[in-house]
C-alpha cells in the first residue's frame, strides 16, 4: 500500500501517474483513510489491517492526521481517472459523515525531497 505523490500538488501528481498506478491510488488512498478512521476509533468495523503500516503512521501524525491532504489527493486521482476516460466506481460517500469527527492537520507529510524521490523511483 502506498500514497504515491510525486508532486506536492495533487492534480499534478495524478497527471504524472500511469493508468495502472493511477487506478490503484484510488483504492489505496481510501484504504489509508479507512485505517486512520479505525485507528482514531471513529470507524469501528472490527477490521485491523494496515493500522501500523508506515504510510498510515506517516499520515496519522500521532492522532492529528493529514486527512485533508488525503481527501484532496483522492479526489484529484478520481478526477484524472475519469478525465482519461475510465469509469470510476469508488467514492468516499460512505465515510464522509465520519470525517467530520476528525480533528485533522492541514498540510502534507510529503516534503519536496520525498516527492522528488517518488519521481526518481518512477523513472
Amino acid at each position: 500500500m502506498q500514497v504515491y505523490k510525486p508532486y506536492i500538488n495533487h492534480g499534478r501528481s495524478a497527471e504524472f501517474l500511469d493508468n495502472l498506478r493511477l487506478g490503484k491510488q484510488r483504492v489505496e488512498t481510501k484504504q489509508v483513510i479507512l485505517a486512520i478512521l479505525r485507528k482514531l476509533g471513529i470507524l469501528r468495523d472490527g477490521k485491523t489491517g494496515w493500522l501500523n503500516h508506515p504510510i498510515v503512521l506517516m499520515y496519522f501524525n500521532n492522532g492529528r492526521p493529514y486527512l485533508d491532504d488525503l481527501i484532496k489527493y483522492f479526489y484529484a486521482v478520481v478526477d484524472e481517472w475519469v478525465r482519461r476516460g475510465f469509469v470510476n466506481n469508488i467514492s468516499l460517500s460512505n465515510i464522509e459523515p465520519l470525517i467530520k469527527y476528525v480533528d485533522y492537520e492541514y498540510g502534507t507529510p510529503v516534503s519536496e525531497v520525498m516527492a522528488r524521490e517518488y519521481r526518481r523511483y518512477y523513472y
